[in-house]
């Protein structure tokens, strides 16, 4: 089973946290990808 394609939008990196908080985000390998921006850039 092949998962959907993602979408893709601009979100600015210092609002990671804001991005992880909508209702409309909540695919795994998208939030996934927000800790791993969020740990290489240094942020939480």
């Amino acid at each position: 089973d092949e998962p959907e394609a993602l979408e893709t939008a601009q979100w600015p990196l210092a609002d990671l946290c804001g991005l992880r908080a909508r209702e409309d985000f909540s695919d795994a390998r998208s939030l996934l990808a927000t800790y791993l921006v969020a740990e290489k850039l240094g942020q939480k």
